[in-house]
């Protein structure tokens, strides 16, 4: 699925709400490449459609992009994701390595008295608000290569066991499209956990009911396995989509009582 790019000011009702929880997961950032004169390449990421949340997703919007003299590589990226609910607030840090490594949580975030919001997130990550109070980007190593997006929670992968990240490259033969794994390599992601680690400290996920809880709660109060758990909130029709998902007691006991 595309992550959809998203800057401010948006008139979209997802920017007001509280973000649930924070993981890592996977994108697939769709790059073009081409022959240019004296056979040197050139490299741009495709505009319009740059950074996703499965390879499948990047495959077809390569296909759409493709043309003559070009050639497609598909690089996996470690990502933010903040859990707005149905849909997730997706961030992704490029070409710096380790990736968040001069992000800090912004002075605002420690003095507002305002629960913390999406648009906060935006601002506070989002590369076309660096230098501003209310981002957390470091100002004297420069503006960093960001995109934030919104996906949908669902379509996204679950954390890597690894830390080994792929590199593929588009081929056509008779006429098809494929693309092949060209190398892996290994990529400090602990920043990443550092990040989370210091907005959960911020009381940015603190819940404003005390009777919500996460699916992973239920899942050891009901003795079952966790996929299990979500599998069985999800067919009552609850957004379950993670074991970090809260749920409200009150109607979990009232539609299984």
């Amino acid at each position: 699925m595309l992550i959809t790019p998203v800057l401010i000011p948006r008139d979209d009702l997802l920017l007001l709400l509280r973000p649930i929880s924070i993981r890592q997961s996977v994108g697939y950032l769709l790059t073009q490449r081409r022959n240019a004169w004296h056979s040197t390449m050139l490299n741009q990421y495709s505009s319009s459609e740059p950074i996703f949340t499965n390879l499948r997703s990047a495959q077809k919007a390569a296909e759409r992009h493709r043309k003559s003299g070009t050639y497609f590589e598909i690089s996996e990226k470690p990502i933010l994701a903040f859990n707005l609910g149905t849909e997730s607030l997706i961030v992704a840090h490029l070409n710096d390595l380790p990736p968040f490594e001069r992000w800090k949580v912004p002075k605002l975030f420690q003095e507002s008295e305002t629960l913390i919001c999406a648009r906060d997130l935006v601002r506070a990550f989002g590369q076309v608000y660096f230098g501003q109070t209310y981002s957390g980007w470091c100002s004297k190593l420069g503006r960093p290569e960001v995109i934030v997006g919104f996906a949908s929670t669902v379509s996204l992968e679950q954390p890597r066991t690894s830390q080994r990240f792929g590199l593929r490259k588009s081929q056509v033969q008779s006429g098809n499209m494929h693309f092949s794994l060209l190398r892996t390599a290994g990529l400090e992601t602990r920043e990443l956990a550092r990040v989370a680690l210091d907005l959960s400290d911020r009381g940015v996920f603190e819940r404003e009911h005390p009777w919500e809880y996460r699916v992973s709660t239920y899942a050891s109060v009901w003795d079952l396995p966790l996929l299990e758990t979500i599998i069985k909130l999800l067919e009552a029709n609850f957004s379950a989509y993670s074991g970090n998902s809260w749920i409200d007691s009150r109607k979990v006991r009232e539609f299984f009582r």
